[in-house]
């Protein structure tokens, strides 16, 4: 399966083989930050403003992540702490 995405002044062809499910989510996210970045002329510029972003995103996620990790850490490490979990050590 095959799409073709306009970026600037390029074409893009993508392919998939898992199906068009896939390629129409990358369309859509193309077509969201094309029109977030739509003030910008030079593609180059379009690209790399549209790899920032993504890279934003990928970071905030994994902190988010990672405090929601911790967190659940915490609250188990407070209860085997706090005896709820049967101490059978000799």
């Amino acid at each position: 399966m095959k799409k073709t995405l306009n970026i600037g002044s390029k074409r893009f062809i993508i392919e998939s083989d898992s199906g068009e499910e896939i390629l129409n989510y990358i369309e859509k996210k193309v077509s969201e930050l094309k029109e977030k970045y739509r003030d910008i002329s030079s593609t180059d510029e379009i690209l790399l403003a549209m790899l920032c972003d993504i890279a934003e995103e990928y970071y905030i996620y994994v902190e988010r992540t990672n405090k929601i990790i911790k967190s659940i850490s915490d609250k188990v490490s407070k209860k085997i702490g706090g005896n709820f979990i049967e101490d059978r050590s000799f």
